[in-house]
């Protein structure tokens, strides 16, 4: 199943929290780029940051092979094997990067991981419209339904199309989990609009998903970026020594607005008026960030409102557990 960001439907086969300390150790750890480094996370593709784009693009030929073999399988069990295995590789590279670019300390692996999830948002964002998928899976569905009647039918005409169906070996290869797991892709693809009959309505769902993809890896590019967060000065006289001491001929110290500076000042500093001074700063930086925001608002509203919804956190609570009427109930404390 294809998940990144907002399209389909399962994370990857990890735990999430153990995944994320164990590739946050690793990455510690890891800092050369020499051939007898064991890669970043483990990983000895990754020596250095320009490997990262590199594997992205690797993965999206592997996935379009998957692609192909898709199309050339008769709809079966093994068409979900093969939409899951999309996921897998998918899942590899974005989680990799996803991780590296929020907690990597050199800019350069943050950049080159940013980079290598913009090439696999585009990417997935065609993936998650592929008609030749949707209809692939949609025959799965239907061939299955009909083949487990005929198989449990006494009518003879039944019985003469079982060759025309699945066999009752094929059928026992359709367990709960791929029954679901196929269920859940198709309606995730209808969801984002496969199913709409307009050539232009798809294409229109198309255009917004793609670039719905973009906002939050641009969003967090920004938070990495230190000439964009910019600086704060504060007065010597309101630190403690250990920070006072870098106070420049003005009797202030300046103080960069990253999430890590940020967080050891506020750690450090004992000062309440030093501490809100700071800690608002670093909450209206970079500025860019607004007209994000607001750009990535207006592109979700549009995208709900193509796709028959009211608001986009309508369009999102479908599959949710606020689903139905607990939705509704939830919607009543707002």
């Amino acid at each position: 199943m294809i998940y990144v960001l907002a399209p389909l439907v399962r994370p990857c086969r990890t735990t999430p929290a153990v995944a994320s300390v164990l590739l946050a150790s690793r990455l510690l750890q890891t800092k050369s780029s020499s051939s007898s480094s064991p890669g970043l996370f483990g990983n000895a593709r990754l020596q250095q940051p320009g490997d990262f784009p590199q594997w992205a693009e690797e993965a999206k030929v592997r996935c379009g092979e998957l692609v192909q073999q898709i199309l050339s399988t008769p709809p079966d069990a093994h068409v979900v094997r093969l939409v899951d295995d999309i996921s897998d590789e998918m899942c590899q590279v974005y989680d990799s990067a996803e991780c590296c670019r929020n907690v990597h300390s050199d800019p350069e692996w943050q950049h080159a991981a940013n980079r290598a999830c913009e090439v696999l948002g585009d990417f997935l964002a065609e993936i998650n419209h592929h008609e030749g998928i949707y209809n692939k899976l949609t025959a799965v569905q239907q061939i299955y339904q009909q083949s487990l009647a005929a198989a449990s039918s006494d009518n003879p005409a039944d019985q003469q199309l079982q060759h025309k169906l699945l066999s009752r070996q094929q059928l026992s290869k359709f367990c709960p989990e791929t029954l679901t797991v196929a269920r859940k892709l198709r309606q995730d693809f209808e969801k984002y609009g496969i199913h709409l009959r307009g050539s232009q309505q798809r294409a229109e769902v198309a255009r917004l998903l793609a670039l719905n993809q973009h906002y939050p890896a641009r969003f967090n590019a920004a938070l990495a970026d230190h000439q964009a967060l910019g600086t704060t000065s504060v007065s010597a006289r309101l630190l403690p020594p250990s920070l006072a001491a870098y106070a420049s001929l003005t009797g202030k110290v300046t103080i960069p607005l990253d999430a890590g500076s940020v967080h050891h000042f506020l750690s450090t500093a004992d000062n309440e008026q030093a501490r809100k001074q700071v800690y608002l700063a670093g909450a209206v930086t970079p500025q860019a960030n607004l007209a994000l925001l607001d750009d990535m608002l207006a592109c979700r509203h549009q995208l709900a409102r193509l796709l028959g919804y009211n608001s986009y956190a309508d369009f999102k609570a479908v599959d949710s557990t606020l689903a139905g009427r607990r939705y509704a109930y939830a919607r009543s404390f707002c």
